[in-house]
């Protein structure tokens, strides 16, 4: 008997695998049943076969040994293949096989004996086989275990691949797309080194490049979801960025997600499915169609608005807008041989050379309107002329920058009204020294008539601080002094004044705020809100809180309430006062009493002194200022403290004005850039504001309370309607 058969050379065809029956009389037969070649796979290569006459085999496991023996005529073999080694017993009752897989063995060991040899294998499941046998088992162990090295590489980097895909799954469900295509050459890169491993066995090849083709399909249909979701996300990003005007790098993201699902479409996998891929890849191409024209549509759309806008302003934003989005347009795809966005470079220089001289256009037409404005709004003070020839000059300024570097031969209409506007600077500075020399001449002024504002701008502003008493102007022109205090023994007289009234609660009369009679008629038509100052005696209106100033005439209902008052000799004032404080039987218990709710509800010339109101609800003391005082703005509103804030306040009346624009924010700011008692800006409007004109005030530091703002403020005051 050969004890140990190599089968390198004659491989399956040896005689020891296909015997098969009865050994005849002197030799034992190797299998009962059927040939050993019969237990092998058909693709399966043996290399030896060990055999032994009556020992068999050997099993000794955690439950204990199993001897399995051949009968008197067959006998045990031991054959080591490319991929296990099998165990089989000869046994006329039926013969007896057991497998063990290469992958499963954990050691390989020969063991000498008196009577011969044992090869052992020892498995993963600490189990141990034991094969008798008298030949020379080194060769075989050595095959043996370099076959088990190449296995258990194999599977181990088959097995790692399989758990990545696993942890792939996993980050894509958690919305990590980019995870798992930035693995996915990790994945196959481990699946090719199992591979490799494995080609040194025919065997284990086999074995290892089927397991590969299924983890390869796991890890297909996550990478094909992974491509789909990707190109949702810079989909996604492209629209982000379109919105943001960012187009270069939303095309970019576009051609990026058009990429992601052409890569999707080549991974063998079921989802998503095809025809909702293509169809998704279509439907970036009419994107893309439309991002290619949005920069010039987008510029063609603000030379509409810009054209059709009639405020100046207005007009001055849309063309300096269409001017940047044509610029845009055509630094777009800079450098690039293949232009993606739609428009020529000839034409877009062109229409942005023309949005340029609009926009120049556009700028001296708002210098005309400032220039205008004091006419029409019969504002001549110095002080106001001064502000719109600023606002004037601001805008040719921004004529000649926008000029010289696009479109110079603009220029000349820019320079034509700078040439006027220096011109009715110079006339205006002569017109005030001839009043000059006039007044030094010997014509009165109205300067001890004129109520002024804090004398000390650094201190917060108080009743105290502002409650300034007008003195009388003497009937005889020219003259003004002590002599116009009130007169002694009126009702007022040795009472100090808050706001105009006394502290007793009664209304001065009109001699104790003083008179300018009717020989002072051409100097109030001299003052630019002269017609708040008429020359006859009137009263400043009454405060209508105890912290809240209130400092010339701001209407002529106003002065009308004042005469009767003053025709009464301040009792009717008194009685008025009483009945707002809640006098027995006028209803000051609250019952039945009306309160403010809607900013619009009181007069415009009431305005200001409910606006005051809102302030003092918050700890604030106010000065109104009428319009006989010639203030740039309403109302003062300050704030004792350690750190002291002073506002000067514009409010606007939707029945004085429409609407509040750029224009107005933008005299607005003059004013408030020239005050130096003030702090803090603020505009307190009833009337809209525009959306541009909001803007320009944030722009400029402007604080803006809208309608909305004070309406909600009035609902928690409880402000009577009496008082207004």
């Amino acid at each position: 008997m050969n004890h140990v058969t190599d089968l390198q050379e004659a491989g399956r065809d040896a005689s020891v695998l296909r015997d098969a029956g009865s050994g005849g009389l002197i030799g034992r037969a190797v299998l009962s049943e059927a040939p050993l070649v019969d237990h092998l796979a058909e693709e399966e290569t043996a290399r030896y076969v060990l055999r032994n006459k009556k020992h068999g085999v050997t099993v000794e496991g955690p439950d204990g040994t199993e001897e399995i023996t051949p009968d008197r005529g067959h006998s045990g073999v031991a054959v080591i293949t490319d991929s296990r080694v099998l165990f089989a017993v000869g046994h006329g009752d039926g013969d007896r096989t057991l497998s063990v897989s290469l992958p499963d063995v954990v050691d390989v060991r020969t063991e000498d004996g008196l009577l011969g040899g044992a090869f052992v294998v020892e498995t993963v499941d600490d189990e141990r086989y034991r094969f008798p046998c008298r030949g020379d088992l080194d060769p075989v162990r050595e095959y043996l275990d370099a076959a088990v090295g190449v296995w258990t590489r194999a599977e181990r980097q088959v097995e790692q691949a399989s758990e990545k895909v696993d942890h792939l799954r996993s980050a894509f469900e958690a919305g990590n797309a980019d995870v798992v295509l930035a693995a996915v050459g990790d994945v196959e890169a481990i699946l090719s080194d199992a591979r490799e491993a494995a080609d040194a066995l025919e065997g284990a090849r086999r074995t290892v490049d089927a397991e590969a083709t299924a983890v390869r399909e796991e890890l297909a249909a996550v990478e094909r979801r992974a491509h789909a979701e990707s190109a949702e996300q810079a989909r996604e990003r492209a629209h982000v960025r379109w919105d943001d005007q960012d187009y270069e790098a939303a095309f970019d993201d576009l051609d990026e997600a058009d990429e992601a699902y052409a890569a999707a479409l080549t991974i063998d996998a079921d989802e998503p499915a095809d025809d909702l891929l293509e169809g998704r890849r279509e439907t970036l191409a009419d994107e893309r169609n439309r991002l290619a024209g949005a920069p010039v549509e987008r510029a063609a759309h603000a030379v509409d608005v810009a054209a059709a806008a009639e405020d100046p302003g207005a007009a001055v934003e849309w063309w300096g807008t269409a001017v940047d989005r044509y610029e845009t347009a055509l630094s777009l795809d800079w450098g690039r041989d293949d232009r993606r966005f739609g428009g020529d470079p000839e034409q877009l220089r062109e229409a942005l050379a023309d949005a340029a001289r609009e926009l120049v256009s556009a700028y001296c037409t708002l210098a005309r309107k400032h220039l205008a404005e004091t006419e029409t709004d019969g504002e001549q003070t110095p002080d106001a002329t001064g502000v719109a020839d600023e606002l004037a000059a601001e805008a040719l300024a921004e004529a000649r920058a926008v000029a010289t570097e696009r479109v110079p031969d603009a220029l000349e209409n820019v320079e034509a009204l700078e040439a006027a506007l220096d011109d009715r600077r110079e006339d205006l500075s002569d017109a005030g020294e001839q009043v000059g020399a006039e007044a030094d001449g010997g014509r009165a002024t109205a300067t001890d008539s004129e109520p002024a504002g804090p004398t000390d701008e650094s201190e917060p502003v108080t009743p105290d601080s502002l409650g300034v008493d007008v003195p009388e102007v003497s009937d005889a022109p020219g003259k003004a002094g002590p002599e116009s205090g009130p007169e002694p023994g009126s009702e007022g007289d040795g009472e100090p004044e808050v706001g105009g009234a006394t502290e007793s609660g009664g209304e001065r009369d009109a001699e104790e705020r003083g008179q300018i009679d009717d020989g002072a008629d051409s100097d109030a038509a001299e003052d630019p809100r002269g017609d708040a100052t008429e020359a006859g005696a009137r009263e400043s209106s009454p405060a209508v809180s105890e912290s809240q100033t209130v400092i010339g005439d701001p209407s002529v209902d106003r002065l009308e309430g004042g005469d009767e008052d003053a025709d009464s000799g301040g009792t009717e004032g008194e009685s008025s006062s009483d009945e707002q404080a809640g006098e027995p039987g006028s209803g000051g218990d609250g019952v039945g009493r009306e309160f403010v709710t809607d900013p619009t509800a009181v007069a415009p010339a009431e305005f200001p002194s409910l606006v005051a109101r809102v302030f003092e609800s918050a700890g604030w003391s106010t000065a109104v200022f009428g319009a006989s005082t010639a203030r740039q703005y309403d109302l003062l509103a300050g704030t004792d403290g350690p750190i002291s804030v002073t506002v000067c306040v514009w409010t606007a009346h939707p029945g004085a004005v429409e609407q509040v624009d750029v224009p107005a924010v933008e005299r607005f700011a003059a004013h408030f850039r020239r005050a130096e008692e003030a702090d803090v800006g603020a505009i307190c409007s009833a009337a809209p504001i525009s959306e541009a004109a909001r803007s320009r005030a944030a722009e400029e530091g402007l604080e803006v309370l809208d309608a909305d703002d004070f309406a909600e403020r009035l609902a928690d005051l409880s402000v009577p309607a009496g008082e207004f």
